[in-house]
């Protein structure tokens, strides 16, 4: 149903980097040869994203008796998927609670939420960098899949994994 798609989509960005309006005009013509190619509608950007097992599985769960100009994915609108993907965080229980600190001039704010409250389908696309670079993909190979034309451009990107980061620093005490 509505929820399985919304993970589905968000899982699909995470796998491929694709932003919500790419992936609402991703036609089957896009996807030849293991790999998207086609051009990002914010940014003109020419990409080719080669495509990982669990992206090619859940292209052949909705990619069925598409002709090449078809959509391979149904999708309202980015807020209708983003609500989506929020109800499909809270019924999956990702509900672990998140402070984001803030300044306003020199006023210090910190606000606290549920993950489930505050994911969006943007969050799809960090996943996908702050997972590459976790697994040692190199910079300019993720680059080259978000389509970022700079190290400055990618780096809000890098610094929202600090959960990665801690997951990365645990590889000391394993050496211990």
């Amino acid at each position: 149903g509505r929820l399985s798609r919304a993970r589905d989509y968000w899982c699909f960005m995470a796998f491929t980097s694709l932003r919500v309006s790419d992936l609402k005009r991703l036609k089957a013509v896009h996807i030849h040869d293991g790999r998207i190619e086609m051009y990002a509608k914010k940014t003109g950007e020419h990409l080719i994203i080669p495509l990982t097992e669990e992206a090619q599985r859940i292209l052949d769960k909705y990619n069925k008796d598409l002709s090449p100009e078809d959509l391979v994915f149904d999708i309202q609108s980015p807020q209708k998927l983003n609500d989506a993907v929020k109800d499909a965080a809270k019924a999956a229980g990702i509900d672990r609670t998140i402070t984001e600190v803030y300044y306003i001039g020199t006023e210090r704010r910190e606000e606290s939420n549920k993950f489930c409250d505050i994911i969006s389908n943007h969050d799809a696309r960090r996943t996908f960098v702050s997972c590459s670079l976790a697994m040692g993909i190199p910079t300019e190979t993720v680059m080259k899949c978000t389509g970022h034309k700079s190290y400055n451009t990618m780096k809000p990107y890098i610094e929202t994994a600090t959960e990665t980061a801690a997951l990365e620093m645990e590889k000391w005490n394993k050496k211990l």
